[in-house]
């Protein structure tokens, strides 16, 4: 990958695309794995109240994946943003909604403005994760809450590809990351562009939540899915075991 400034790959960014949609409808690990974390999301709501008059903001919304999996639960009172041109082109396509091109790090938000948010992979893809955060602070209300998920570094199907097919080699590397509580890696959109992508350790996630003034209601993680079957028993009996500390993404729930 051709090292470029954080200012040049945001602006690739505006007209990257990736297909979140069709990814959630597929039978495979990655597809369960989409399904799952929106829907977790989508519980977290609801157990707060969101949707009954409250607007949702989904923050990074991509191709509006969650509205469409989930937004008749909240009476479709979501409003989409996302940085990508491209992204948000296709849900314009799929019906009548609000829509905002934005940047998570510079939202185009008055402050205090927002009772409940949503932002689902996105923080992830910041050089800068504190920035976003404060950003979501800013725009919070005094008594607002946003849900947001963030890749987990200790997800047991980083031992492969930190280590390119060494399991040694990769358990090796994800050791070497806890202390920084981060390990930087590489994502692709459908264009084969590659961008920044961070996986994050759970006492760093806290910390950085705290020291950007957002309280942490409530923070867990998503089971770990190792395969593509529904309710499968080794999954089950993995994340039981485990206390369920080894999931594939960071799921918080955090407040002004």
């Amino acid at each position: 990958m051709e090292e470029v400034s954080y200012k040049k790959m945001k602006t690739q960014y505006r007209h990257s695309y990736r297909d979140r949609h069709g990814i959630a409808q597929e039978k495979t690990v990655r597809g369960k794995t989409y399904r799952a974390r929106y829907l977790e999301v989508c519980k977290m709501l609801i157990r707060i109240g969101a949707g009954r008059n409250d607007l949702i903001w989904d923050l990074g919304c991509g191709d509006g994946v969650f509205m469409s999996r989930h937004g008749a639960i909240f009476k479709n009172r979501i409003i989409g943003l996302d940085i990508s041109l491209s992204s948000l082109h296709h849900i314009r396509q799929s019906g009548n909604v609000c829509l905002i091109q934005g940047d998570i790090e510079n939202l185009p938000v008055k402050s205090q403005a927002i009772q409940r948010a949503i932002v689902i992979e996105t923080l992830e893809h910041l050089i800068d994760i504190g920035k976003g955060l404060k950003e979501i602070r800013r725009c919070l209300a005094k008594d607002g809450i946003a849900v947001i998920t963030v890749p987990s570094l200790l997800n047991p199907r980083n031992i492969n590809f930190y280590g390119n097919g060494s399991y040694l080699k990769g358990f090796l590397r994800m050791l070497l990351a806890m202390p920084k509580g981060f390990k930087k890696c590489k994502w692709s959109d459908d264009q084969g562009k590659e961008y920044p992508h961070f996986e994050y350790a759970k006492w760093k996630v806290k910390k950085t939540v705290k020291t950007t003034g957002l309280a942490v209601l409530r923070m867990g993680k998503m089971p770990v899915i190792f395969n593509s079957e529904e309710g499968s028993l080794v999954e089950r009996i993995v994340n039981k075991v485990t206390g369920n500390r080894l999931g594939e993404c960071h799921i918080l729930m955090v407040a002004r």
